[in-house]
């Protein structure tokens, strides 16, 4: 039993549930991973430490992880599939799967949680989970006989993304421009399709690395087409079957 701060002392034997819990987590997402992309090495983002849970006394800690896939699927299919199987391997689901909204799952089984996020327009799936919390820090005379507390409620789903329209098309470019070699006519940044921001392997905002937050299209500043005869002669090169003459 080790001192911790303000009275409270170590659990015995939590922390080694911690990583117990941590390993069977990790064990999980990998499980997920080998199923839809069986030769992609992935590798588990988890916390070096447990994070306290419910940020309120007693001190109950859980490990945190997240997993992302990246392969040419359709995401809202995979998070689908994902929740089914989830689902036949005992677990408790919900699924929000759309093909033009953020497509998210949620599962909870013996205490442990896992969630599943997929953007329109972006190849990829993020998984994570948590593991049921365990009181790691307490009061010594009532050291591991408080009864854990309700596990929290499946966070909100995020307000439903509809990727942008293209600001213009093959159909109603002007005479002598051409779509941008880079959005292909959208006008907003590709990677962050108006958002502003991407998100890191922990979840978190991150600005986007493209645009810098700025949300358009750097190459056409947000106008999907391009004036060939204001082109140097670098970026000419990248539109070889572009006719010289207006149409």
């Amino acid at each position: 039993m080790t001192d911790a701060w303000g009275g409270f002392v170590e659990v015995p034997g939590a922390r080694e549930t911690l990583e117990r819990h941590g390993r069977v987590l990790r064990e999980e997402l990998l499980g997920v991973a080998a199923h839809f992309a069986p030769r992609q090495g992935l590798p588990v983002v988890m916390s070096r430490e447990p994070d306290d849970h419910f940020r309120y006394e007693p001190l109950w800690y859980a490990r945190r992880a997240t997993l992302r896939l990246t392969a040419d699927f359709d995401p809202a299919v995979v998070v689908q599939r994902i929740a089914h199987r989830l689902a036949e391997q005992g677990w408790h689901t919900t699924c929000n799967a759309s093909s033009t909204a953020v497509a998210t799952a949620a599962a909870t089984r013996d205490g442990f949680f896992l969630w599943v996020e997929a953007y329109p327009g972006l190849s990829r799936v993020d998984l994570g989970g948590s593991t049921p919390p365990v009181l790691l820090y307490g009061d010594p005379p009532g050291t591991g006989v408080v009864p854990p507390p309700p596990p929290p409620p499946p966070p909100s789903p995020p307000r439903p993304f509809v990727p942008p329209e293209p600001v213009v098309t093959e159909a109603t470019r002007k005479p002598g421009h051409v779509l941008c070699f880079d959005c292909d006519g959208l006008g907003w940044c590709p990677e962050c399709l108006t958002r502003g921001y991407l998100l890191d392997d922990l979840g978190e905002r991150q600005r986007c690395v493209v645009c810098f937050g700025s949300r358009i299209c750097q190459i056409c500043g947000g106008f999907g087409q391009k004036s060939l005869a204001e082109m140097p002669s670098w970026e000419r090169r990248r539109y070889p079957d572009a006719p010289d003459d207006p149409r």
